[in-house]
């Protein structure tokens, strides 16, 4: 009796193909989870902190981890000689790689752009900023910027 129900079901699984039904599992995100508030601080070549820096924070908002566009804002104050100026920029142009390269514009009333490019890891995005005045003259350093809780 026991052989039979055991070849019975060998019948069955055999005749099952070895399908499983549709695929349920979900695929895993191609881009690093990378929204949140960020707190920057940055340096200008060629400058020391006293005659040229810059502090402040971005958000970055991520619609979707299938796909490399950000949105967001920024708020950054800029110490030129002892003399801090504060701007507030929509993010311009904001992606983020598979790898995790931030990378996003602030663009002035003039269109002069200042742009950013990082890498992140942990909360953490470090990189280097360019900005070009007029098209010429151009300002370039580094930046940290970390996102509380990592």
């Amino acid at each position: 009796m026991l052989r039979s129900f055991l070849i019975g079901a060998l019948v069955l699984l055999a005749a099952c193909g070895g399908e499983t039904g549709p695929d349920t599992d979900p695929d895993p995100p191609l881009y690093p989870a990378v929204a949140g508030n960020y707190t920057l601080s940055g340096t200008i070549d060629g400058m020391t902190n006293a005659e040229g820096s810059m502090t402040g924070t971005f958000s970055l908002q991520q619609p979707s981890r299938s796909e490399p566009g950000l949105t967001g804002t920024s708020r950054l104050t800029v110490t030129i000689g002892g003399t801090g100026t504060t701007y507030d920029f929509p993010l311009s142009s904001a992606t983020v790689t598979e790898g995790g390269t931030i990378r996003y514009d602030l663009v002035d009333d003039f269109g002069d752009p200042w742009s950013f490019s990082g890498t992140f890891s942990v909360g953490k995005v470090t990189g280097t900023h360019v900005l070009k005045i007029g098209g010429a003259t151009e300002f370039t350093g580094t930046f940290v910027a970390t996102r509380p809780g990592g």
